[in-house]
């Protein structure tokens, strides 16, 4: 993620994971192997990936962060 919020993203990109080009205003992001995660700064959730069970259908979600296990 850049100081101006733009998200870029590099991988093997199977499952669309990388398709974050328009993403911008991101405060904070999450990847795994098959998604990528970002929540903007007004609280939208985006999701790119793998879709096979509705997992990326988060247009009616509003976070204030996400994190994954570590």
């Amino acid at each position: 993620m850049l100081s101006s919020g733009r998200v870029l993203a590099a991988g093997a990109d199977d499952d669309v994971q990388c398709a974050v080009d328009g993403w911008t205003d991101v405060v904070a992001i999450a990847a795994g192997g098959a998604h990528t995660l970002g929540v903007g700064a007004d609280g939208c959730v985006l999701a790119a990936g793998r879709n096979d069970h509705g997992q990326c259908d988060v247009g009616q979600w509003s976070l204030r962060s996400i994190s994954t296990p570590g």
